[in-house]
């Protein structure tokens, strides 16, 4: 039977992110993130992400590639790891290392 309902998927977004120049560690505060989270859609993975790190006050750039988790092989062992956590929680959103660049 088929009651309208769609099935979540496991999504691996990589997130250009700006965040405060207060928040940044090493004083640069743009960077690149691996992004694990459910979502039906990759659409609806990139609304939840943006609204998640809104709330730190950090804005969302660009996302680049966004796609379905069908295997880990592959994957380095911190993006394994993610998964593995996100596997544990349906509503989780598993921010990866922040890696930062300068910009002019």
């Amino acid at each position: 039977m088929n009651d309208g309902m769609k099935t979540e998927l496991l999504w691996r977004i990589v997130a250009e992110i700006q965040m405060p120049k207060d928040d940044a560690r090493d004083g640069y505060n743009h960077g690149f993130m691996n992004v694990v989270t459910w979502a039906t859609t990759s659409e609806q993975a990139v609304s939840k992400l943006k609204s998640y790190i809104q709330s730190f006050d950090w804005n969302l750039m660009s996302v680049d590639p966004v796609e379905q988790i069908t295997s880990t092989d592959g994957f380095g062992d911190d993006l394994f790891e993610m998964v593995i956590r996100a596997e544990e929680n349906k509503n989780a959103i598993i921010l990866g290392t922040f890696h930062s660049y300068p910009t002019n």
